[in-house]
């Protein structure tokens, strides 16, 4: 029991010395890139001082000199958040674009590579719009009216009183043209008008 008692101590000593011999020191790190931009840092305030001094100027050239420095850093810093504010306007802006843009939003052509897009057919019919108008209120009266009232003796009063097509145009996103599978004296055309 005794033996047991002596071997567990010597076990207990070798364990500390063990513990002692592994544990380093604790080394002192020294941040270098740290300490040099704290000198410059200081460097640039006391220089200035010291060298109006050595010329024999006045201390009111450093307080005119730190104000003009305070002005240009508050300056700067107002423009910076200014401009930071602005970018996250236009974020919040383009995020609640894509948002509200829906894929049935967007025209045929961006989906599909075999719709065209055209614009000028649009250009020609903005520029048309009034004339077409008239067209078709003159179509109406003048071909359609009549048919309609030679087609059944309870329509004999029929007639149309105004017609009005509106003052913004029609507007074709894409046109699709089929040339596969159809007659040789045909052109299948799909508008896609809104």
């Amino acid at each position: 029991m005794r033996e047991r008692s002596e071997s567990q101590a010597g076990n207990d000593t070798l364990a500390e010395e063990l513990e002692s011999e592994q544990a380093p020191p604790p080394m002192i790190s020294l941040d270098i890139a740290g300490v040099v931009l704290q000198f410059a840092k200081t460097f640039v305030i006391i220089f200035p001082v010291y060298a109006l001094g050595y010329l024999g100027l006045s201390f009111s050239w450093v307080l005119i000199g730190l104000l003009v420095f305070f002005w240009w850093r508050r300056n700067r810093h107002n423009k910076r958040s200014r401009l930071c504010r602005a970018l996250a306007f236009l974020e919040q802006q383009e995020s609640c674009q894509r948002e509200n843009i829906q894929f049935t939003d967007l025209p045929a052509w961006v989906h599909f590579p075999d719709v065209e897009r055209v614009e000028w057919i649009n250009q020609t019919v903005k520029k048309m719009w009034p004339f077409i108008c008239q067209f078709v209120e003159k179509l109406l009266k003048e071909t359609i009216e009549p048919a309609v009232r030679g087609a059944n003796s309870h329509l004999s009063t029929f007639n149309f009183t105004k017609v009005d097509m509106g003052s913004k145009p029609l507007r074709i996103d894409g046109v699709k043209t089929y040339t596969e599978n159809i007659d040789s004296r045909q052109i299948i055309l799909d508008l896609q008008i809104r």
